[in-house]
């Protein structure tokens, strides 16, 4: 299933869109003859939509995937290269405004910036398709980015036509050449680096997570964590629930050969 396509089922079948969805057509089912049935799934809807909307089902579901590779561990001596997935670049945007623009996970980028800072030798490579009518890739506005914050682009190698967390993989391991004894790290955010792993370790590349982008609220007082609102909420859920799902779908269809993948020392 290509990205395009399994973006825009995803566009359905997300918490904070089908349930919406699926109390309209409860109502609608409701004026026919199957009244009974439509008033139960408006019902049923309802009620799910406000306890996702007011409690933090999403930080709950997301917690563990974050936790996953969690590491207070400190940074290898040596590391011959970093690998960061697209995710957060905004290439019509960046096309429109002719400076590089990330949304919510731009932390991606902020982190390969400050590794290949730390580590000068080490070679930055991008994975990230993405093109806009025009052309311009996520990865041309990450090319852009590391730019603007001094990386030589002697020193970046581009992967332009992945659509999805297999293809970053698959793609850049050909591209890149990885040899058995280097030390690579994976940048990603966190909710999303067990399928990125799962993926790498089944193309034959190993890599060490360097995750960031946290979206679980797992400090302050249980009434701060209760008080995000309905659209962070929401939006909290969308993404863990998407992430479980492409887990299981990724193991069913052979793209990873681990539901969930654990740190190679536990």
């Amino acid at each position: 299933m290509s990205g395009t396509v399994s973006s825009g089922i995803w566009y359905f079948l997300m918490p904070s869109h089908l349930l919406p969805l699926a109390i309209v057509f409860g109502w609608v089912l409701s004026r026919t003859a199957f009244r009974r049935l439509g008033r139960w799934i408006v019902a049923v809807a309802a009620v799910l939509l406000i306890l996702a909307a007011t409690l933090p089902v999403g930080d709950w579901l997301i917690r563990p995937l974050e936790a996953r590779f969690y590491s207070s561990e400190p940074l290898p001596e040596k590391v011959d290269g970093i690998v960061v997935l697209s995710g957060a670049e905004l290439p019509r945007l960046t096309e429109d405004w002719e400076l590089p623009q990330v949304k919510g996970h731009g932390e991606r980028l902020i982190e390969a910036a400050s590794l290949a800072a730390h580590y000068p030798r080490a070679r930055v490579f991008f994975s990230g398709g993405g093109a806009t009518d025009q052309g311009l890739t996520e990865a041309e506005v990450a090319r852009r980015f590391f730019s603007r914050l001094g990386i030589a682009a002697d020193r970046l190698e581009l992967e332009t036509k992945a659509r999805n967390t297999y293809e970053n993989a698959t793609n850049a391991y050909r591209l890149a050449k990885p040899q058995p004894d280097e030390v690579w790290l994976l940048v990603t955010s966190a909710f999303h680096m067990p399928r990125a792993v799962a993926c790498f370790r089944a193309a034959g590349w190993r890599v060490t997570p360097r995750q960031t982008d946290y979206k679980a609220r797992t400090s302050g007082s249980e009434f701060e964590i209760f008080s995000g609102t309905a659209i962070q909420n929401l939006r909290v859920l969308d993404l863990a629930v998407h992430e479980w799902i492409g887990l299981l779908y990724y193991r069913l269809q052979g793209r990873t050969l681990e539901l969930f993948p654990a740190p190679r020392s536990a």
